[in-house]
């Protein structure tokens, strides 16, 4: 692992350390020590901290043949990385069948309690027109967006920032504790700003997704 107390745990105990993800099906994925106390509470003896995630979003797993390399899960490394290493076109089918291959892949397995409603890049210009919407049903509605984006709010809406539009590894940090403090926050539909299905962008998109209850498409 590339943590040095992690590394330091590794060689205190001596001999090969294998361990399970720290999380629970279908709950954002912690990111904080704290998380993993507020979802496994007394379920574990104690939580060594070493500090917040520096990727956010899990790990990309991919299938090698020596013909082939297929996409499971997206993450920090990208399409374009493998690529460049691998020589050829990497595959990312979107259906496995009945069983799935890698985690996360089945079902909304990081999404918050909050309703989320997923604004993709190309109909962006709907978004505001779409918390309008959700608000003309009573709910309490909140915005998951880029900073130029939340300029545009109204000054009674309640928002949380993904960040610089052109910094796509702060809003993959920061992606699943703004899930978690919108459920703090007892937010009821969470509106969130897609992104480009590029690089860095397809991982973010992939979880958004899967996270989704409503999705708004051009």
């Amino acid at each position: 692992p590339d943590n040095l107390i992690a590394l330091d745990l590794i060689r205190c105990v001596g001999y090969p350390l294998v361990a399970p993800s720290a999380n629970r099906s279908g709950r954002p994925s912690p990111t904080t020590a704290a998380h993993v106390q507020e979802d496994l509470g007394d379920r574990i003896d104690a939580v060594i901290d070493g500090g917040n995630t520096t990727l956010g979003l899990e790990s990309t797993v991919v299938k090698v043949t020596p013909d082939d390399v297929t996409l499971f899960r997206p993450g920090s490394i990208t399409v374009e990385m493998l690529e460049e290493v691998a020589g050829m076109r990497v595959s990312f089918p979107h259906s496995f069948g009945p069983t799935p291959p890698s985690p996360g892949m089945k079902y909304a397995h990081y999404a918050p309690q909050a309703k989320v409603c997923l604004v993709t890049h190309e109909a962006r210009h709907r978004l505001w027109e779409t918390v309008c919407r959700l608000q003309e049903h009573g709910e309490k509605v909140a915005v998951l967006a880029f900073d130029d984006t939340l300029r545009q709010a109204p000054a009674s809406t309640q928002c949380y920032s993904l960040g610089a539009r052109d910094d796509l590894q702060f809003a993959g940090r920061n992606l699943y504790a703004l899930f978690r403090t919108a459920d703090k926050d007892q937010v009821a539909a969470l509106v969130v700003e897609g992104v480009p299905s590029l690089g860095l962008g397809r991982a973010l998109m992939n979880r958004l997704q899967k996270a989704a209850s409503i999705i708004v498409e051009e």
